[in-house]
């Protein structure tokens, strides 16, 4: 007895070439503009840094991937603590907040 099971994965394939093609975009934007941008995981670990952010720090020679805010933060308003709740009520609330 022989069995063959075929699944058209065509739809996934396309799919994933559509995600693919906005992370690209994304990335393309992201490293491209002046302005600071900045991804946190739920650890509030710092996950991405953009040029913009990078050539800003460069100077003072701070590697600020995979640290939280308390590990490295430097501007007196807000303070760490202060910035780490705002962190923290965006990822529970998925609603943007700006310092």
């Amino acid at each position: 007895m022989l069995v063959g099971i075929i699944l058209d994965i065509t739809e996934r394939k396309q799919m994933e070439a559509k995600i693919r093609t906005r992370e690209e975009e994304f990335r393309t934007l992201a490293e491209n503009l002046p302005d600071v941008i900045v991804r946190y995981d739920k650890s509030l670990r710092r996950t991405y840094i953009n040029k913009g952010y990078s050539k800003m720090l460069e100077p003072l020679g701070i590697d600020l991937l995979g640290k939280t805010p308390q590990e490295c933060w430097k501007v007196v308003e807000p303070n760490a603590n202060e910035f780490t709740q705002m962190l923290q009520r965006v990822i529970d609330t998925s609603n943007p907040e700006t310092t």
